[in-house]
């Protein structure tokens, strides 16, 4: 079950890519990466994990956005495409060995003018997002001190952040800072994840047809937008191994679209974890009640567009029948598409702070 949930995950994340105007790109490119760091013992039962060096390499096929769509030239006409990457980790008898392979987007931060200059400093932000492999996972007689990751199979985040070292007519070099990071969503416990932090060389294809860009911008006009959406997902508590608790998130969603890049709205869930009837209960010593796993919480939400694919970063807070042991504030990041006209699909992580409370994937509706 799990693997099918993480599947079906990812593979939306890379429709959902694969979907953002590929028949307006440019031709495609390769970019060969390497890279070298250590994997960021950010809890304390992770310290003893840390002895040694990750390294590693991975290679990325990218297309150049040519400007046909508004979102184009909002974000100074990005890179999209996609990266195979593998990394050790340091410790290779706990940790293992990580593969990914995620869908990348590389967000110029340096204006357009400057990318005809042979002789200007250009930098960029990119954002990686798909699937990660990890050869060890904790078990519970051969690998007990690796409390890191429960499954071989995981959702891979990537951030990075590169400045342009040197560019010919054929090649660009670039370099700079990585962060890969491995989790399953609490699928299945331990799922501490790891956060691989690199220092990155790469080399990049050039083309001649790549400045052959639409510059003309159209104004945004600033609407109002209601979304209404149901949200699943499952979790483990510990211990690890035991069954696996069902959640349902009911969202309500008012969001002003202010600009091409970026929204800000407002909102509510209602919330119905079993996981926290179970944990009353083992706290209580008592049977719960069936609405002693519901919460009402209240949200604030930031959302980054890229034309029907949407990022939403969202600060929510409990303010109903409150589970003491998650705190009073939780964490949402998710990722929306619309399909057609009204109907969105939306894949999330709920978390509290740096702990992951659970995945979740649903529809919605655009009122």
């Amino acid at each position: 079950m799990q693997r099918w949930l993480l599947l079906l995950t990812v593979f939306f994340h890379v429709q959902v890519f694969a979907q953002v105007d590929t028949c307006n790109l440019g031709k495609g490119k390769f970019s060969l990466i390497t890279n070298v760091g250590y994997i960021i013992p950010h809890r304390p039962e992770m310290r003893h994990l840390l002895q040694g060096h990750s390294v590693g390499a991975a290679i990325q096929y990218t297309q150049k956005t040519q400007g046909t769509k508004a979102w184009h030239k909002a974000y100074n006409f990005p890179e999209l495409g996609l990266e195979l990457s593998f990394n050790t980790t340091g410790n290779p008898k706990q940790l293992g060995e990580q593969l990914a392979l995620s869908y990348m987007i590389h967000l110029p931060l340096h204006p357009y003018r400057e990318q005809e200059k042979k002789h200007s400093f250009k930098h960029y932000l990119s954002l990686g997002l798909g699937a990660g492999y990890a050869t060890k996972k904790w078990e519970l007689r051969e690998n007990t001190q690796s409390l890191v990751l429960g499954s071989h199979l995981n959702t891979s985040v990537m951030m990075q952040y590169g400045i342009t070292l040197v560019q010919t007519k054929h090649l660009e070099f670039r370099t700079g800072l990585r962060l890969h990071h491995l989790s399953n969503g609490a699928f299945q416990l331990p799922n501490l994840g790891t956060n691989n932090f690199l220092y990155f060389i790469s080399v990049h294809q050039r083309r001649d047809d790549e400045l052959k860009l639409l510059r003309d911008f159209t104004p945004f006009t600033p609407k109002w937008n209601t979304w209404i959406g149901l949200t699943g997902g499952a979790k483990e508590i510990s211990p690890p191994g035991q069954k696996k608790y069902s959640s349902f998130t009911l969202h309500l969603l008012q969001e002003r679209h202010q600009t091409f890049k970026s929204s800000f709205g407002v909102g509510a869930d209602i919330m119905f974890n079993s996981a926290v009837k179970a944990l009353r209960e083992r706290s209580s010593g008592a049977e719960a009640l069936w609405k002693d796993s519901a919460r009402l919480g209240a949200v604030l939400s930031y959302g980054i567009h890229f034309n029907d694919f949407q990022l939403r970063i969202q600060q929510g807070v409990y303010v109903l029948n409150t589970w003491s042991g998650d705190g009073s504030l939780y964490h949402r990041f998710s990722l929306r598409y619309l399909i057609k006209d009204h109907l969105t699909v939306q894949v999330g992580l709920k978390t509290h702070f740096a702990k992951a409370d659970h995945a979740e994937i649903g529809i919605g509706w655009n009122l």
